[in-house]
């Protein structure tokens, strides 16, 4: 399990996988962690991506009827614009919410989301605030 060392990032499960190069920075590894989209990346490059994994589990499969008032609309739409300025595109199912897919090629999605670290924390922090660590933890929960 790696964490995001942070109070407000609950444990999030990084599958730990074989590997033999990091998808972050290229350096020859032997396990690593699987972060959605990204792909398999080395132990060090793992911290700088728990928060983005975090936030696209937090976001991915959510429904509109989970954010009812104009605070956690205007999260989840400014957590959707980084994700799409770093290359990872959203979609609306139904009323449901998906982290599709990469627009951009993998080592460049992932050199501006090490970029974007910290604004991924503060919206997470954000949507504890907003949404309750309950929330989070049973949505993450569903996912699984």
């Amino acid at each position: 399990v790696q964490t995001c060392a942070l109070p407000i990032c609950p444990e999030i499960k990084l599958p730990k996988v074989a590997a033999e190069t990091c998808a972050c920075c290229g350096r020859a590894i032997t396990t690593g962690h699987d972060i959605p989209l990204i792909g398999i990346v080395g132990p060090k490059c793992a911290r700088s991506f728990t928060a983005l994994a975090h936030l696209i589990d937090l976001l991915d499969g959510l429904t509109s009827d989970r954010a009812p008032t104009q605070a956690q609309r205007a999260l989840i739409n400014r957590a959707r614009n980084q994700l799409r300025e770093i290359g990872i595109e959203t979609s609306t199912d139904g009323g449901v919410l998906r982290v599709t897919r990469l627009a951009r090629k993998t080592a460049d999605v992932a050199r501006s989301a090490k970029k974007r670290r910290e604004q991924f924390v503060q919206d997470l922090q954000v949507a504890q605030g907003l949404f309750g660590q309950d929330a989070q933890r049973a949505h993450l929960a569903g996912a699984a």
